[in-house]
């Protein structure tokens, strides 16, 4: 997994320097996410060393490309005034989050005998912000569209 992370840390930093567009970037989100919910409800079915090995890449090159689009992200949406103090907050969040996943994944398994269920509630969680990244592209589309029919009104 490792590997895949630095592949996708390093190949989304590429990217991300040649792009200017807001709306792209927020696409490149969106497909990140996607990709990451697709891995981990594509992880109950894996059965062999093969399907593990494959998982790992994909989701390490999901998660390494999260990375590296996270705080890009927070610059180009919250500018550069608070930057610091808004990526703290990201890292804060991502370490609990981090410290606590493995601690709830257990009280799963513990309950259930399984880690599906863990499993399909972090894909659910992930859902919902990739639908939050979604209305965000929708809202930038209807203002772009607001825009346009007021320069319309304007000029006739």
């Amino acid at each position: 997994m490792a590997i895949g992370v630095g592949m996708g840390a390093f190949s989304t930093g590429i990217v991300m320097d040649r792009m200017s567009s807001t709306r792209r970037k927020l696409q490149m989100l969106l497909f990140v996410y996607v990709c990451l919910i697709c891995c981990m409800t594509s992880l109950t079915f894996v059965k062999s060393i093969v399907g593990a090995i494959a998982f790992a890449l994909v989701y390490g090159i999901s998660a390494g490309s999260l990375q590296s689009l996270m705080f890009p992200m927070y610059a180009t949406l919250f500018g550069l005034a608070n930057l610091g103090k808004i990526q703290s907050i990201g890292v804060a969040l991502s370490i609990i989050s981090s410290g606590c996943g493995p601690l709830l994944f257990g009280f799963v398994h513990d309950k259930s005998g399984r880690y599906s269920p863990a499993i399909y509630a972090v894909a659910a969680a992930t859902l919902v912000s990739t639908c939050g990244i979604a209305a965000v592209l929708c809202r930038q589309d209807n203002k772009k569209m607001a825009y346009r029919r007021i320069d319309t009104v304007n000029n006739t």
